[in-house]
């Protein structure tokens, strides 16, 4: 199996795919021709993932740590697929999730990291955090209010697009 994530300009791919039928993902590239490159590396156990590609064909994605059960790190896989771990310690950060032609790359804990400089991005007042694209507090917030219905959350994509309040 194989899943695509991300497409630059020039029509190279980042996604990841299984090295063995109902294997685990391993990060990967596709040229525009289709031609497959794997970029996991030769340990077995380093599953992973390719989020994002620049117009130069640089993957960014990440890999569990070597022989881990851990959550995959952060990781940029340059054009001949050499590793350049980002966090320091390379656990501080997960998986990368995006990169663009000035080669500034994004993840989580929320950062911005672009050669070799790593940068923390301020949290919101309350301490909430980005999920999926949206800032999230203990209650999603919908046009500045708060709704509740019987005690429940109640969905609000009439509102605001989010899933539930």
């Amino acid at each position: 199996m194989s899943w695509a994530n991300a497409v630059n300009d020039a029509g190279q791919v980042a996604g990841q795919a299984d090295r063995q039928p109902g294997g685990y993902g391993y990060p990967v590239r596709w040229s525009a021709n289709g031609v497959l490159t794997d970029l996991g590396g030769p340990i077995l156990n380093r599953l992973g993932v390719g989020n994002g590609i620049d117009p130069a064909g640089r993957v960014v994605g990440g890999q569990r740590p070597a022989d881990s059960e851990g959550n995959p790190i952060a990781i940029l896989y340059d054009a001949a697929g050499n590793q350049t771990l980002l966090g320091n310690p390379p656990e501080s950060l997960n998986a990368a999730t995006a990169i663009n032609a000035r080669g500034q790359i994004v993840g989580s804990p929320a950062f911005v990291w672009q050669n070799g400089t790593l940068t923390h991005l301020p949290v919101l007042p309350w301490g909430g955090q980005l999920v999926g694209g949206r800032h999230r507090d203990q209650h999603q917030r919908c046009g500045g209010r708060r709704r509740r219905r019987r005690g429940r959350q109640r969905a609000c994509t009439r509102r605001c697009g989010a899933a539930a309040c």
